[in-house]
């Protein structure tokens, strides 16, 4: 349609009154931002869905053994092969370079693997709700020194807490002054001055056992990350494989959010975005793009209220044991 000249001043006209009529409702002015889906890549997504037989033990309260049967669907994410993030090729030909095979299955020659598996419906609602309970325990036992010294660590921020990050059986060196210590290098970056696991945690462990998410006894070592209000997530970061074998599987709580791989400064420009549900798991498999390939994050415009994830890891038994032998000396 074209417009005379005085069709367009009144066009003008109007957009700069409904500018100035929005500016005044405003109490404050926020800068405009285009970091929320700025994503260079689409996954694809293969979905199946499979019932499985959950067995319950008899406990205080309930004479019977009982069994229940829960719906579990398992997302995995693909890349189409015409449209390879840079990344990813480079990840390919490095692993070609070093001898290596590039071991993940296609369902089809039209895409390549992202190493990435969603998991929804592994627990009852009751029992996601108890797991939560627990956390919330965690919490308030970490406040009350029940755990060892080392095993909670709080990031402040505009004077409040808005993360704390409790790690069991092991933690790891990953502020700036932690790897700057002496002989940070040893022991893969381990130590184990902090508390056990606790025991609530070994029925999340053998429900993802049960579902197949990973091996029996694959593993030994556990964090939680408390997002106390959603302000702020964590940043760009890979899980680096001297210390930790694959799968890394994380189980959110309390709220959604959503996982970004790639991008600069918490995920500018990244590559692309995974959606976790409350009670979802997700899997980063072993020798894939999304585990050794490419580093990830959860960006504080992904985080809405207060959020948990259960991060469960094999931590590498020769790096455990030296880890052992250092608290020790």
């Amino acid at each position: 349609m074209q417009l005379d000249a005085q069709n367009k001043m009144n066009l003008h006209d109007l957009a700069m009154r409904s500018s100035q009529d929005i500016m005044s409702i405003w109490d404050k002015s926020f800068e405009l931002v285009s970091t929320r889906m700025s994503f260079s890549h689409e996954m694809l997504e293969l979905q199946q869905t499979q019932d499985v037989s959950v067995f319950h033990k008899s406990g205080p309260g309930v004479d019977l053994n009982l069994q229940s049967t829960i719906s579990v669907k398992r997302t995995e994410f693909y890349f189409e092969k015409r449209e390879l993030p840079i990344t990813y090729q480079l990840y390919q030909k490095r692993r070609l370079d070093d001898g290596l095979s590039l071991t993940q299955p296609s369902p089809s020659p039209d895409v390549e693997p992202v190493g990435l598996v969603r998991y929804e419906g592994m627990f009852h609602d009751y029992e996601l709700s108890a797991i939560e309970k627990a956390c919330d325990q965690v919490q308030h036992d970490s406040e009350n020194n029940v755990f060892k010294p080392m095993t909670s660590h709080h990031t402040i921020f505009q004077g409040e807490c808005r993360r704390t990050k409790h790690f069991f059986r092991a933690r790891y060196l990953w502020t700036k002054a932690q790897i700057e210590e002496p002989d940070a290098e040893r022991a893969g970056g381990l130590r184990s001055d902090v508390s056990a696991i606790p025991d609530w945690m070994q029925f999340v462990i053998s429900r993802m056992e049960l579902v197949g998410v990973v091996p029996q006894n694959f593993i030994n070592g556990v964090a939680l990350n408390m997002y106390h209000d959603g302000t702020i997530g964590i940043g760009l970061h890979s899980d680096c494989y001297s210390r930790f074998d694959r799968p890394i599987v994380t189980l959110r709580c309390f709220s959604s959010a959503r996982l970004t791989i790639g991008g600069h400064h918490l995920g500018e420009n990244a590559v692309a975005v995974v959606d976790l549900p409350r009670g979802a798991v997700l899997s980063m498999l072993k020798d894939s793009y999304a585990a050794d390939g490419i580093k990830h994050c959860v960006r504080n415009c992904d985080m809405v209220t207060k959020s948990a994830a259960l991060i469960f890891r094999h931590l590498h038994n020769e790096c455990v044991d030296e880890a052992d032998r250092m608290r020790e000396e």
